[in-house]
């Protein structure tokens, strides 16, 4: 019984974890993250970003990335937002959107669906 547990534990720390990479420093010194998830394909909401702002995260949000539409962007709470785009140019490019905004956008995620077992 005690490998079972030890092994369930196991499981789901690997199956929380996800893959960050750090991008180059920002003017401010501070990296825009982006999280990705390889090989996961269909396993986002299209168009739909999960982004973590500071000061004014909404106008900070619309300010950058208005090029794309944003239609909607929802407060997550501790600085996170759900933003919701008209035209997705994919994480890559709103990416380097983030990284070029001075600090305002910290991070960046494709909003990805989560299933319960």
């Amino acid at each position: 019984m005690i490998g079972m547990a030890a092994m369930l534990s196991l499981t789901t720390l690997v199956a929380c974890s996800r893959a960050e990479k750090q991008q180059p420093a920002l003017a401010s010194g501070k990296p825009a993250v982006v999280y990705k998830e390889r090989g996961q394909a269909g396993q986002t909401v299209p168009g739909s970003y999960i982004v973590k702002a500071s000061g004014d995260g909404t106008a900070a949000i619309r300010k950058y990335f208005a090029q794309y539409g944003v239609m909607r962007v929802n407060s997550l709470g501790h600085e996170q937002y759900e933003m919701r785009l008209e035209r997705d140019p994919g994480i890559d490019v709103l990416q380097g959107l983030a990284t070029g905004s001075n600090g305002a956008i910290t991070a960046i995620q494709p909003n990805f669906i989560y299933h319960a077992y």
